[in-house]
């Protein structure tokens, strides 16, 4: 028998570590992500009229919800850094150390199947449809060497479907660093500090862009930018490991409001992500990712440790919410190019089209939701399983 199979016999009995109402939030990480991306610029114009005092008000809140929902991605940020440190400290109690070749192992049979499936998908899509999906050989070099996020900071987008997988390169670079931090310090007061110590290397870093004088989008996609937001939830991890979130109702409520105010005064006054190709002023980028973290620990709390219990439909949507984030830009694409095509056939025109034009979200995610239940049916399980032989702590069930 193998070390690593040993280890999962050795441990099979012991607690299992899963949280459901972390599955629900993980959906609404997605939906804030899949909101950004949803949301047109001149939604406002085209419903009430060029010149109404409706389309000028939507043509200022519409885009301003659109890019908040860009920290959906901080939310994902957070809780992987989270699920990760918790199930690294279980490790490191019940073992004394932290196995991290089975952690790679793991780590490799839950991300590289989808990723790189999606990846040849994109290639194969480039050739057959040019137009929306062509890419370059750089790009795919890049994105296969898991650096996607740098190549769009030098280059700037691709194919939006393909684009999305930039933080998955963010993720696996993380987690290059992270393991080693943790069975180096084994104690928790120097896990903490590898925390704190990552935090101050990603602000100065964000500090030295801005002060540089980059865009948005050169600091957003800077891996050493969402290393915040990893040690932000592994920092979580450490609290939560010792002690519960007792917080009653209407407190959860309030923590809610208060990230959804961060994550609104980080867009809509200090400018974060709010122009693509603008650079931001050093004070206001660096407070931007403060509040913009602050926030995202807000809507975390409200939801960690939660009493009550979690619809069975919304824990599996958190659950195949890895598959949801990587088909969802595919399916906008062709759902809004199908609708197009369908409208132009019909001699739909006006009020009709504009119908048409706000149903593309909505078919969509539907069709997303299929492809990523059947990914994970048919893709990931296999893979998922033969992680079990590589698993000290048990998490969630496959």
């Amino acid at each position: 028998m193998s070390r690593s199979a040993g280890h999962a016999e050795d441990h099979a009995r012991a607690p299992r570590f899963y949280r459901p109402e972390l599955d629900a939030l993980r959906f609404c990480a997605f939906l804030l992500v899949f909101v950004h991306h949803s949301l047109l610029d001149n939604t406002g114009e085209a419903v009430f009229g060029k010149n109404s005092a409706a389309s000028r008000a939507l043509a200022t809140v519409v885009p301003l919800v659109g890019h908040v929902g860009n920290f959906g991605m901080s939310l994902f940020f957070i809780l992987s850094a989270y699920l990760i440190t918790q199930l690294l400290l279980l490790e490191l109690d019940r073992t004394g150390t932290v196995h991290v070749k089975d952690f790679y192992t793991r780590r490799i049979l839950r991300i590289w199947p989808l990723y790189f499936s999606f990846l040849g998908l994109s290639i194969v899509l480039g050739w057959i449809w040019p137009d929306p999906f062509q890419v370059t050989g750089g790009r795919i070099a890049a994105y296969l060497l898991l650096s996607g996020n740098w190549y769009v900071i030098k280059h700037t987008f691709g194919p939006m479907s393909m684009n999305i997988l930039w933080s998955i390169s963010v993720e696996e670079q993380f987690y290059l660093l992270w393991p080693g931090l943790v069975f180096f310090g084994r104690q928790r007061s120097r896990i903490l500090l590898a925390t704190l110590a990552v935090s101050v290397v990603s602000l100065v870093s964000i500090a030295l862009l801005g002060h540089a004088g980059c865009t948005n989008l050169s600091v957003w996609f800077n891996s050493l930018s969402q290393f915040l937001f990893f040690a932000t939830g592994a920092q979580l991890a450490l609290y939560s490991h010792t002690h519960k979130i007792r917080w009653s109702g209407a407190l959860r409520a309030l923590a809610v409001a208060g990230g959804l105010v961060c994550w609104f005064f980080a867009v809509g006054r200090l400018g974060i992500m709010l122009h693509l190709e603008s650079p931001v002023p050093t004070l206001d980028l660096v407070a931007g990712y403060l509040l913009a973290a602050l926030g995202t620990v807000l809507v975390f709390l409200a939801a960690v440790d939660l009493d009550r219990p979690v619809p069975q439909w919304l824990r599996y949507l958190g659950k195949i919410s890895y598959g949801l984030y990587v088909f969802h830009m595919l399916m906008l694409t062709c759902t809004m190019w199908l609708l197009a095509r369908m409208a132009h056939g019909l001699g739909f025109h006006g009020r009709s089209l504009i119908a048409v034009k706000m149903m593309v979200p909505l078919a969509a995610l539907a069709f997303t939701i299929g492809l990523a239940a059947a990914s994970y049916r048919w893709l990931e399980t296999p893979f998922l399983r033969l992680r079990k032989r590589f698993t000290i702590v048990a998490s969630r069930p496959i």
